[in-house]
């Protein structure tokens, strides 16, 4: 045990931790940085995105997990809403007045985060534009398109990383119908486990969902829901789907 005690004496003495605590940010090694960044709430690391550019990169490859990422905006009031919540329960609401400030916060959340839950609600041309240009790819488990129309869904579902869970897609304003032929060759479709489109009007999209699952040999246990915009004639698009797939159905 005293050999031990030695041995381990020894080596603390050779140890130099001051240079840790005495050191200036700017001067740390970057596998130090990314220690402290781990360590930080979004809050810290987008304050120091913001203030330390040269740090940009190192804080982009700590991804942060979010319960839900939120973002809204309304063309009529010029309202942009940008809401993050992490998984201790710390919350960020922030509200903007000007489409160009509030995308900053925005691109940088879909770059750096995680998101339990991704909830966007935008037809605004100037978040449309940014999302069908954005580079990367978000990370999502659960999407939720609220009032987005159809240019806007197919550019958010093409920026998904693979792991989506489940969509829903509501169309509040009455979009009558997506582009369904589009959105089916989308990878992160096929592969949810749940999909629901609430307020829709085309009659064919059950058989073509279904058409899909067995083309791509899917597993059984997927959901999909549809709540139609208005009352269908009457059994139209469970005839269609009978007849359709009358050899399969058991």
């Amino acid at each position: 045990m005293s050999f031990d005690i030695g041995k381990l004496a020894e080596k603390t003495e050779s140890l130099s931790i001051d240079p840790i605590y005495n050191t200036n940010w700017c001067d740390m090694p970057d596998d130090i940085k990314l220690e402290c960044i781990g360590k930080m709430e979004f809050r810290e690391r987008l304050s120091l995105r913001c203030t330390a550019k040269a740090e940009r990169s190192l804080v982009d490859l700590q991804k942060i997990k979010f319960s839900r990422g939120s973002f809204f905006s309304d063309i009529y009031s010029d309202h942009y809403n940008v809401y993050l919540a992490s998984k201790n329960g710390d919350t960020l609401d922030k509200e903007f007045k000007n489409a160009h400030r509030a995308l900053k916060p925005m691109k940088t959340t879909w770059k750096i985060g995680v998101f339990e839950n991704f909830f966007i609600a935008s037809n605004e041309k100037a978040v449309k534009k940014e999302m069908k240009s954005y580079n990367g790819k978000i990370s999502a488990k659960n999407i939720n398109l609220h009032n987005c129309d159809n240019e806007m869904a197919v550019a958010v579902l093409q920026k998904m990383n693979p792991g989506v869970e489940s969509i829903t897609m509501d169309n509040y304003d009455n979009i009558r119908s997506y582009p369904v032929d589009k959105i089916l060759k989308i990878s992160v479709v096929q592969n949810a486990s749940y999909w629901q489109i609430k307020r829709y009007h085309q009659m064919d999209i059950l058989h073509k969902v279904t058409q899909m699952w067995i083309d791509n040999n899917s597993k059984i246990g997927f959901t999909f829901q549809v709540f139609y915009f208005e009352n269908p004639p009457p059994d139209s698009s469970f005839e269609e789907f009978s007849d359709r797939f009358a050899n399969r159905i058991v």
